[in-house]
């Protein structure tokens, strides 16, 4: 049995083809299943994100609040700076 025109044009999920070099090189596959229950505060935020319709992938370089607080948190660790909205759309 042969795939249609269309189904013969799709491609391989990212996510496969990662998992594929992972085993190659032995790295940790971070798509495994977790072997321990998710931590309540976990639960609670993903809840608080559904509620609140945050139900998009971020950007790829992140979303602002992310950017912005991980930059806080390492402000003056480094001898760079880095402006976090510099790839803001």
């Amino acid at each position: 049995m042969h795939p249609s025109q269309r189904a013969a044009t799709f491609t391989e999920s990212v996510i496969r083809e990662m998992t594929r070099v992972a085993q190659a090189y032995g790295a940790i596959n971070l798509r495994r299943v977790p072997d321990f229950p998710m931590p309540e505060p976990m639960k609670d935020a993903a809840c608080a994100a559904i509620r609140g319709d945050i139900n998009q992938y971020a950007i790829t370089w992140g979303s602002p609040a992310l950017r912005l607080a991980i930059a806080g948190k390492y402000r003056g660790c480094t001898t760079s700076r880095s402006t976090p909205s510099a790839r803001s759309p």
